[in-house]
């Protein structure tokens, strides 16, 4: 390159600027005594002029940053991928750069695994410096692919190869979250003292659909000792699962995860413990209540699922187990139909008495039968006699009436009343009588009723 000065104001002097005599302009020969002025370059806004050097670098548009162009302070990284920056582009920017690449960031600018293995650029986001153990829906392909313990989310669909291509310096070991963990916070072995109380702190179960638990203690817990609460906000403790604890003998107890928070509050009884084992487990994927044998013996204190389940009975103000045995046993679990008969010697009154049943039961008459029978060789004639037959513990004091002719050698019907549901007697615990009169000379009546018990 030579250089010449010209003369800006000849006429007067003046300044000399230095000048460039050239022999080619983009690559073909210049014409002959071609120069071109040196110029100081400056920038700014309107009105506004700064001189380009170190302190004030020129700025530049677009997206790529040419490698040898000095650039201070430092560019984030984030942003130029934000830009659209190919794996080309941010391997050739020898930029200094702050912070890390969000991985998620590349995938979202449609970056392939072979522009991410090339990006020699830390990143963050799906792929951490592995201090935690996988959780997520990682697939079995992603893990066996990934040399690498990772802690990841699968939200972004990163592919096995993405994953297995990614070369991300990491630590600590791998761990897979299965179905169950155990909670280390809501669970303990410390035993309490009389009347103590073991609270564990709110433990967000979000991510899980079960809490089932197993505790042992050598000493019964307070009445509704054991509780296991839920809560929305973890403050205020709006479910409640209560249960007591008896002594020595070990209880699983499960409830649904319905919100978001849950812990355990354990209250002992009046005898401090020496053994206590409260263990709390949860499950992702709802399973089996507790197992619970039919010859094990129930109480309410029970919290299982099994096949033979218990019908349950509206008393008028809570819900009973209805039991099957002869005192409390369903009417569709009757005790045996009983017949009880008599017959009266010849023109005397009967009685027929069904025994008092037990305590809160009644009887259910289901056939009342009535005859007449005249074995002489005399006929009792026709009178303006009517004969009467009564009860007693029957509703409504049921009788039934008949003419009182009868021939010689013969029998007669008064009544044969078979009752489909059963005539429930008025009272409880309470014998049922139905009477005959006197029928005529040599006639004997005979009485027969079929009933069972119940309540």
């Amino acid at each position: 390159m030579t250089t010449a000065t010209i003369t800006l104001n000849p006429g007067t002097g003046g300044d000399k600027p230095l000048v460039d005599t050239l022999t080619t302009v983009d690559g073909v020969a210049a014409p002959a005594g071609a120069s071109v002025q040196f110029v100081k370059v400056g920038h700014g806004a309107a009105s506004d002029f700064k001189t380009a050097s170190a302190a004030n670098p020129m700025p530049v548009a677009g997206a790529f940053f040419q490698a040898t162009q000095p650039i201070s302070g430092t560019v984030a990284v984030s942003n130029m991928v934000t830009q659209g920056l190919t794996d080309t582009q941010l391997r050739l920017t020898a930029v200094p750069v702050s912070g890390t690449v969000a991985v998620s960031n590349m995938v979202a600018q449609g970056l392939t695994d072979t522009q991410i293995r090339a990006t020699a650029l830390p990143v963050s986001g799906a792929f951490f410096q592995a201090t935690q153990p996988v959780s997520g829906p990682a697939t079995d392909t992603q893990l066996r692919a990934t040399p690498l313990p990772v802690t990841m989310s699968n939200t972004l669909a990163l592919t096995d190869t993405q994953l297995r291509a990614t070369p991300v310096p990491v630590s600590g070991a791998l761990s897979v979250t299965a179905n169950g963990i155990i909670s280390t916070v809501n669970s303990t072995s410390v035993a309490l003292a009389a009347n103590g109380v073991f609270t564990g702190p709110a433990e967000d179960i979000t991510e899980f659909a079960d809490v089932r638990l197993m505790v042992f203690a050598d000493q019964p817990s307070a009445v509704d000792g054991l509780q296991l609460q839920q809560s929305t906000n973890g403050t205020n403790w709006d479910s409640i699962d209560a249960f007591t604890v008896p002594a020595t003998t070990g209880r699983p107890f499960s409830v649904g995860a319905s919100a978001r928070f849950f812990r355990i509050v354990y209250t002992n009884g009046a005898t401090a413990q020496t053994a206590f084992r409260l263990q709390t487990k949860l499950y992702k994927a709802y399973g089996k209540g507790a197992s619970v044998r039919p010859q094990d013996a129930r109480s309410n204190e029970n919290d299982f699922e099994e096949v033979l389940g218990f019908g349950m009975v509206y008393n008028g103000v809570g819900w009973d187990r209805a039991r099957g045995d002869a005192i409390n046993g369903l009417r569709t679990q009757m005790t045996a139909v009983t017949a009880v008969t008599v017959l009266s010697v010849a023109n005397t009154a009967a009685t027929l008495t069904l025994p008092a049943p037990a305590a809160g039961q009644f009887h259910y008459v289901t056939r009342i039968r009535i005859t007449l029978h005249n074995p002489t060789i005399t006929a009792v004639a026709a009178a303006a006699t009517t004969l009467a037959f009564t009860s007693t513990n029957l509703p409504g004091a049921l009788a039934w009436t008949d003419g009182n002719a009868l021939a010689a050698g013969t029998s007669k019907t008064v009544v044969d009343e078979q009752l489909e549901n059963g005539i429930k007697s008025s009272a409880a615990a309470t014998a049922t009588t139905i009477t005959a009169p006197l029928a005529g000379a040599g006639v004997q009546s005979r009485i027969t009723a079929y009933f069972y018990t119940g309540p």
